[in-house]
C-alpha cells in the first residue's frame, strides 16, 4: 500500500500528499464518527466522478465492468469458502446482484480499491485515500463498496443519500463487496487475520 500520492477529503477536493502522518489504523477507523467519515468520502466519490473522462470507456480490465464476468470468480471462491461464513446466505445475495440491470449510462473515474486501509483518518474525520494505481473509469457501483467493508448500518445509508444511489447501483456495490471479500477471505485466513477480519465484517454486511 502506497502512501506517495492521494486523494484529499477536505472540500471534495483531488490532489496529491504525503500519507505518513496520518492515522491510518482500523480499529480508528471502525470507532470514528462513521456518519462523518461517510458524508467525507461521498463528497471526494463525488469530486472524482465528476471529472471529465474525455470519452473513456472502462478498458477491459479491473474493477468497473460488468458485475455478471465476475461470476466464475465468486463461486470458486465461495466453494472455498465453506466453514469460514455462511455461503449459502451469500450464494443467495450473489445471485441476486449479478442478475440486478447493469450500468447503461457514461463511464465515470473510480477508485476502485476503497479498502479501509486505503482511507487514511485523522481526529475522526477522513483525511486522504490512497493507493491511485486503481483509478480507471467504469461503473460508480464500484465505489460503494466502503458502505459494507468499512461502514455501519447507519453511515452506511448516509453514504448512500449523499451519492443519491439508486437501487441498481447499490445492488452492484453490494455485488462487489462481495465479490472482493469473498475471494479475500480464503486467501487471507491463515496469512493476514488484518484482511481476513475485513472481508469477515464485509460479509456479515451485506447479509444485512
Amino acid at each position: 500500500m502506497s502512501g506517495c500520492g492521494g486523494t484529499s477529503a477536505a472540500g471534495g477536493r483531488i490532489g496529491s500528499r504525503a500519507g505518513g502522518a496520518l492515522g491510518n489504523d482500523l480499529a480508528v477507523k471502525m470507532h470514528a464518527d462513521q456518519v462523518d467519515v461517510a458524508r467525507d468520502l461521498a463528497r471526494v466519490v463525488t469530486a472524482l466522478q465528476g471529472i471529465d473522462t474525455g470519452g473513456r470507456a472502462w478498458p477491459g480490465s479491473g474493477r468497473g465492468g460488468p458485475l455478471a464476468a465476475q461470476d466464475a470468480d465468486a463461486r470458486s471462491a465461495l466453494a472455498r469458502s465453506g466453514g469460514l461464513t455462511d455461503t449459502a446466505r451469500l450464494a443467495e445475495v450473489w445471485d441476486r446482484c449479478r442478475d440486478t440491470p447493469g450500468h447503461d449510462a457514461a463511464a465515470v473515474w473510480i477508485h476502485a480499491d476503497l479498502m479501509p486501509g486505503n482511507l487514511l483518518v485523522r481526529d475522526g474525520r477522513l483525511a486522504a485515500i490512497i493507493d491511485l494505481e486503481t483509478v480507471n473509469v467504469g461503473d460508480p457501483a464500484v465505489d460503494l463498496m466502503p458502505a459494507w467493508n468499512l461502514l455501519d448500518a447507519g453511515a452506511r445509508e448516509t453514504y448512500r443519500r449523499a451519492l443519491g444511489v439508486d437501487d441498481a447501483t447499490w445492488e452492484r456495490g453490494r455485488g462487489w463487496a462481495l465479490v472482493q471479500a469473498i475471494n479475500a477471505l480464503p486467501y487471507y485466513i491463515e496469512s493476514n487475520p488484518v484482511m481476513a477480519g475485513i472481508a469477515q465484517h464485509t460479509l456479515r454486511a451485506v447479509l444485512d
